[in-house]
């Protein structure tokens, strides 16, 4: 093993700010790997095929080949030449043809009757009507509303909320109007409580897991995780006729190739629709 590389591989993940337990994973696949000597096109398939391409072992391979590929003065032309050409499989096993989990309105509806208290009713609505990550979910803030926009009147337009996204991004959901006085009546009961600094539903990501498949297992007989309910959003909105490309915006996807997934389910329910409704007259 090359100690010299390693370090600077080390050094290198630290400076595109990944965090500590990725680049402890890296650094995991990178001892089992070797050096950038093994860096073709067979023993890289081989490589992923062995821990079944997994996500962490392609992001790993994919930042491996970059950094080569960065750092050129520090290996040999055959290297860098063979590194350009490897081509990172698009095979994920079984899991990549998998069409998403979903749950249609009206059964995320019996859910919410299950859940004892206001708050998990309202991160349970905000989750399935505004397709929200549960990071965005968790770390919703009061002022991240636009409350003043939408109580100066008797507005019954779409209220706004901002979310924070991956890699420090974000984006602007529409909230239903009802939802939206639901929310306001919820916060008017905890004022004594609550701290506008702080996230506002007050609960960890695993909690929220937690008690979701709790209720869904009562509601439904079936676990339902939260990026389910994201799913689910999205494939209310194309049953809808809402364009993908507005999905796409909405859902905050920097490829459309994420939306189109769920085109799946939505043609699906055409086709039963076209052999029950459509027939040649006899």
């Amino acid at each position: 093993m090359n100690i010299e590389e390693r370090k600077k591989f080390v050094d290198w993940c630290k400076s595109k700010k990944l965090k500590h337990k990725t680049i402890y994973e890296y650094m995991g696949y990178y001892d089992k790997f070797g050096q950038a000597e093994n860096l073709t096109q067979r023993k890289v398939n081989n490589f992923l095929k062995k821990f079944n391409y997994n996500s962490v072992v392609k992001a790993f391979v994919k930042n491996y080949i970059t950094f080569v590929i960065l750092n050129k003065e520090d290996f040999s032309k055959d290297i860098l030449d063979s590194t350009k050409e490897i081509i990172i499989p698009r095979e994920t096993g079984v899991r990549s043809n998998k069409i998403p989990i979903f749950i249609t309105e009206e059964e995320v509806w019996r859910i919410e009757k299950y859940f004892e208290r206001e708050r998990e009713k309202l991160m349970l609505l905000l989750s399935f009507y505004c397709g929200l990550r549960v990071g965005g979910l968790t770390g919703i803030k009061l002022d991240d509303f636009n409350w003043r926009a939408y109580w100066d009147s008797d507005c019954k337009d779409l209220g706004e909320l901002k979310i924070g996204e991956k890699g420090s991004r974000e984006r602007m959901v529409f909230v239903l109007p009802e939802l939206m006085k639901r929310i306001n009546n919820w916060i008017s009961t905890i004022k004594s409580d609550l701290d506008e600094n702080k996230p506002l539903f007050k609960i960890s990501g695993r909690r929220w897991r937690t008690l979701l498949n709790l209720c869904s297992i009562r509601a439904l007989n079936k676990q339902i995780s939260p990026h389910v309910l994201r799913h689910s959003c999205a494939t209310h909105l194309l049953k809808k006729d809402i364009p993908i490309e507005k999905v796409q915006r909405l859902l905050g996807h920097k490829s459309i190739t994420s939306t189109q997934i769920y085109l799946h389910i939505v043609q699906k329910d055409l086709k039963e629709d076209y052999l029950k409704k459509i027939s040649f007259p006899l």
